[in-house]
C-alpha cells in the first residue's frame, strides 16, 4: 500500500507501521484490527483502502487535467462517498 504522506522521523514511520500491522490484543487473542495480520496476510480492508486510494488519485489527476485546479473540499467529499459506495 502506498502512502502520499512523507513520514517525519522514526516515530511517525513506526506509527504508520503499527497501524498497518496488528497490534491489538485482548487476553492474548488478536482483535483482528489490522490491514495485515500476524501471518502477513492482507485482510479485506487492506484492499478497500488500496482501491480507494487508487480511484481517488485517478479522480484528482483527471479533475486537475480537465479543470486546471483541484476539486473543492465538497466536490472531493462527494466523489469519495461515491467511490466508497462501490467498494
Amino acid at each position: 500500500m502506498e502512502c502520499s504522506i512523507v513520514p517525519k522521523g522514526n516515530q511517525h514511520e513506526i506509527g504508520q507501521m503499527m497501524q498497518l500491522y496488528n497490534n491489538e490484543y485482548e487476553n492474548g487473542v488478536s482483535k483482528q484490527m489490522s490491514l495485515i495480520n500476524e501471518s502477513g496476510t492482507k485482510m479485506p480492508l487492506y484492499f478497500t483502502h488500496q482501491n480507494f486510494y487508487i480511484k481517488m488519485n485517478n479522480y484528482l489527476k483527471t479533475y486537475k487535467t480537465t479543470n486546471g485546479t483541484y476539486p473543492s473540499t465538497e466536490d472531493y467529499r462527494k466523489k469519495a462517498l461515491e467511490v466508497l459506495a462501490t467498494l
